[in-house]
């Protein structure tokens, strides 16, 4: 497919090498731009949902206190 956009524009297909050796640099900066991206996602995403599960923690610990604590008065009301 290249040798076809090659000769279309003029250019000759010994270019193809030279297109080939540049590419697979650029090739390498975007797959290390990819995968920081990911990563960064992942860790961002990680962050965030251990932040929400601590607070859902602590809000399903003070529920528990205070049905407990409600608990106990009523028990005691009824003795």
């Amino acid at each position: 497919m290249l040798t076809m956009v090659l000769q279309s524009v003029g250019l000759p297909i010994e270019g193809i090498a030279l297109v080939a050796g540049v590419d697979r640099i650029f090739d390498m900066g975007r797959t290390t731009v990819n995968i920081t991206g990911d990563a960064s996602c992942v860790i961002i995403v990680s962050n965030l949902l251990k932040n929400k599960l601590s607070a859902l923690t602590d809000t399903n610990k003070e529920d528990c206190s205070e049905l407990q604590g409600s608990a106990e008065i009523h028990d005691l009301q009824n003795n």
